[in-house]
């Protein structure tokens, strides 16, 4: 079910998700600078093309990201003239390793010790019947301690499909109560280049630190 859902969406509404733009965000350059990604190890679930894996992999010691198809993984090496090489699932160009896997089959040894988990919209691209079981992956994943940057979307104010998207600041706390909760950014119409038009949902974002592994 889950890979199903995750083809049908990246083929059909491929230019939707925050994490697809075409740049790196400046959520991540903003809140995840250079000097506090030095000696980390960064995990980017459902990294798609994303552009921040450059960034990451640029000033960050370690960089892993899962995504499930193959096709795009190798289009990123392609695009940016990486070279890489293949052992298994794994897609490996110097510090920067991309696992060709469902996200909901990864174990902690896949990825071994994670300082820093990067979600561009990871979770707003589930379906709330989803959510939770990705939540319960995370927390298996994630040691104590362990910072999550959350970025969401916020389309709440459009009866369409698309805002089952919509991630609100209350059920992120619901989803990570054991998580201290920083919403950093709180954007309102027209505070971003990309929500000035109505059309497009907004990008809040959260910075999360893991307190206690839940029973």
């Amino acid at each position: 079910m889950e890979e199903i859902f995750w083809f049908n969406s990246w083929e059909l509404n491929r230019n939707y998700a925050g994490f697809r733009r075409q740049d790196i965000h400046p959520y991540a350059v903003k809140h995840l600078s250079p000097f506090s990604l030095e000696g980390k190890s960064v995990f980017m679930p459902l990294c798609g093309k994303s552009f921040d894996l450059l960034y990451f992999s640029e000033f960050a010691h370690r960089v892993i990201g899962v995504e499930i198809e193959e096709k795009t993984i190798l289009q990123f090496f392609d695009e940016n003239e990486r070279l890489y090489k293949r052992i298994g699932n794994r897609f490996i160009s110097g510090n920067l390793t991309l696992i060709c896997c469902d996200i909901f089959s990864l174990k902690p040894a896949d990825l071994g010790l994670i300082d820093i988990v990067y979600d561009r919209g990871a979770l707003a691209e589930f379906p709330p019947i989803l959510r939770m079981k990705y939540r319960q992956v995370l927390e298996r994943l994630i040691p104590v301690g362990a910072l999550n940057f959350l970025n969401t979307l916020d389309d709440t104010l459009h009866k369409a499909q698309d805002s089952l998207r919509s991630v609100t600041q209350d059920e992120v706390a619901s989803y990570y109560p054991n998580y201290a909760i920083d919403h950093v950014e709180k954007p309102g119409l027209g505070s971003h280049d990309a929500h000035r038009n109505r059309s497009h949902p907004l990008e809040h974002a959260f910075l999360m630190h893991k307190l206690y592994e839940l029973c």
